[in-house]
């Protein structure tokens, strides 16, 4: 990391890739369009990448990279303010695909496609607040603080958010064939 952070160009190539599946994830679960998701990543380990001078060691260097593509991402969406959600058509294909495709070594990557389209169907603060304190172990006060709500309005929403992700399982939506 203080390689890369020097400039070394070797080491921040062999951390850029280290990171980029990490950032691409918690991107891809704070939105729904995956060609926005693909740009933002980009954006948020170019990011990353510019700031390691800036990373103090102060705590886990996977928390502060999580908290940069969460504020990347946060920004980004405010920004556009048009997050759509991928059309019926799209995802038809993608379910038309997955059930022609479905072999052992693809069962882990449909299960999390299935999560991810369960995800796609929570309203965005639903979904933002259960990835911040299910995925990267923040508090409702670190979630507030990060979404400018009150720490109640975080546990109202997590609350929603996993009746809604019950409800979802239940009724059988969500991808799976």
């Amino acid at each position: 990391m203080r390689g890369a952070a020097a400039g070394d160009r070797a080491l921040t190539e062999a951390l850029f890739q280290r990171l980029l599946p990490r950032i691409r994830n918690l991107v891809r679960y704070l939105t729904s369009a995956d060609a926005e998701a693909q740009d933002i990543a980009q954006e948020a380990a170019l990011a990353v990448l510019l700031g390691l001078s800036g990373y103090r060691g102060d705590g886990s260097f996977h928390g502060w990279v999580d908290r940069i593509v969460v504020r990347i991402t946060l920004a980004r969406r405010r920004r556009s303010r048009t997050l759509a959600a991928r059309s019926d058509d799209a995802r038809d294909v993608d379910e038309a695909h997955e059930a022609v495709s479905a072999t052992p070594f693809d069962e882990r990557y449909a299960a999390r496609r299935r999560l991810v389209l369960l995800f796609d169907q929570l309203p965005i603060e639903q979904r933002d607040v259960l990835v911040l304190h299910h995925v990267l172990d923040m508090t409702a006060s670190e979630i507030g603080d990060q979404l400018g709500v009150s720490p109640e309005t975080v546990r109202t929403r997590l609350r929603r958010a996993k009746a809604r992700l019950r409800s979802l399982v239940e009724e059988g939506t969500g991808g799976s064939s």
